[in-house]
């Protein structure tokens, strides 16, 4: 992998979702972010990757990124994104439609800013605050098709619910909560 491009101590965390739906199924990678902590820990940048991104993955030429992952998983998508990016990534973290699902409702829901109306599978969102459970952050993490930016206004979306996430795992009530945690 390539040497760190980052300072001495920043990291550098691949967000993987994958769209797998049965067992022995590994599907393509839904989401593909990054996250890059700062060396101090003070500060999180969210990067997203398109899921239709056309790019070199190694081995089978070009293709969607999220084809590296269905073809190797997180290990090809991992030297996918380093090669094309040239920073190394540190640590993986993947979740899949059910695990996703489990864990925001786990953390009782997220509340996030919609700067669209929109509705998909069965749910519907207001422009403004909204608190999505499980089910419902699924579907409007997923929805592309009837947003103005079509992908991009999608992966605001799960950049927008990801830091909801992060923001409610690292609360007091989910740290000093065994049970929650």
């Amino acid at each position: 992998p390539p040497a760190s491009a980052t300072a001495e101590g920043a990291m550098t965390i691949a967000l993987l979702g994958s769209d797998s739906r049965d067992p022995g199924d590994r599907g393509r990678s839904d989401v593909l972010m990054l996250a890059h902590l700062s060396p101090k820990r003070d500060k999180v940048y969210l990067i997203s990757f398109p899921r239709d991104l056309w790019v070199p993955v190694p081995g089978h030429g070009k293709a969607k990124i999220n084809a590296a992952y269905a073809w190797g998983g997180p290990q090809l998508t991992v030297r996918t994104v380093e090669q094309l990016i040239g920073v190394r990534v540190d640590h993986v973290a993947q979740v899949d439609f059910e695990g996703f699902v489990g864990l925001t409702d786990q953390v009782g829901g997220v509340t996030i800013t919609n700067p669209h109306a929109s509705s998909s599978r069965g749910f519907s969102w207001p422009k403004g605050q909204v608190t999505l459970s499980g089910a419902s952050a699924l579907a409007y993490v997923r929805q592309r098709y009837e947003l103005p930016n079509g992908d991009l206004d999608r992966a605001a979306r799960q950049r927008a619910v990801t830091k909801a996430l992060l923001q409610k795992l690292l609360s007091t009530d989910v740290l000093t909560n065994p049970a929650r945690f």
